[in-house]
């Protein structure tokens, strides 16, 4: 009888340790591919591009209602969906952008972009913008 209850006692541990384990893998591999807040902290700042590892602050842009405009010359650059499974997507707007505003190039790489993520980059927030074959086209700074 001792025995049962022993054994019975050390499968119940077993099992507690397995679903445990079980249910961490789960939650881990769903994050990586959902995000629910990625919306939000993509709108919650403004992005600069980053070339050489540096910010250029010149080019600051945001993202907000759908719209990607830019700080400098308040231009929208074109409309955006942005999911919580990473899925991104930018339509360009017609007009031409003023000489002296920036945006050709980022409007150019925003249009090639199809997934974003968010990363922790030291004391900065990074958004990083990659194509189809998982390329980078555009790494953001905010």
């Amino acid at each position: 009888m001792l025995k049962v209850l022993l054994v019975m006692i050390l499968g119940a541990a077993v099992l507690g340790i397995g679903v445990h384990y079980g249910k961490d893998r789960i939650e881990s591999a769903i994050h990586q591919g959902i995000d629910p807040g990625l919306p939000t902290k993509v709108e919650a700042h403004v992005w600069a591009p980053v070339s050489h590892g540096r910010p250029d602050g010149r080019q600051r842009f945001q993202f907000a209602t759908g719209q990607v405009t830019t700080k400098r010359c308040h231009l929208t650059l074109g409309t955006y969906s942005l999911h919580i499974d990473h899925q991104f997507r930018f339509q360009p707007s017609a007009g031409r952008i003023k000489v002296g505003c920036p945006g050709r190039t980022l409007r150019t790489s925003l249009g090639h972009a199809t997934r974003a993520k968010v990363e922790d980059h030291g004391r900065h927030t990074r958004l990083v913008l990659t194509d189809r074959d998982d390329q980078v086209v555009l790494t953001l700074q905010g």
